[in-house]
């Protein structure tokens, strides 16, 4: 789903309830910048703050197990590059900076375009090893 930049942030400030880190105030802007909020509803609004909660936690205990968890819930909210690809979102045209980006167009896989043939499909057919 090719989306437009974000005009208007859909989270939050985040609130004074605690005094957050620096990390994660830094985090917290990011996320509200990023373009994949703007598919949220209240539901992931309300896991976006919660994950807010958990990240200051893991800054602030540092286990191990609560920044994995941390990732699994940053990529099911699209708030990675991972969790864009898995959520198959992107921008309907990329932020340039002083620059220039080439784009490519996204291949047709109603084609038969292939990423990475497997063995099988480097070998041909096994219909045509049949055949001979």
């Amino acid at each position: 789903m090719d989306l437009p930049p974000l005009t208007d942030a859909i989270l939050p400030a985040l609130d004074d309830s605690r005094q957050w880190s620096a990390r994660t105030v830094a985090l917290w802007e990011g996320w509200r910048q990023d373009f994949a909020t703007q598919t949220y509803g209240p539901s992931e609004i309300a896991m976006a703050v919660e994950l807010a909660h958990l990240v200051d936690s893991a800054i602030l205990v540092g286990k191990v197990t609560m920044w994995s968890e941390a990732l699994k819930w940053m990529d099911s909210l699209a708030l990675t590059p991972k969790g864009k690809r898995d959520s198959r979102i992107c921008l309907e045209q990329p932020l340039v900076v002083g620059g220039s980006v080439t784009v490519m167009s996204a291949p047709d896989f109603k084609r038969g375009y292939v990423a990475m043939p497997s063995s099988r499909d480097r070998r041909g057919p096994l219909l045509d090893e049949l055949d001979t």
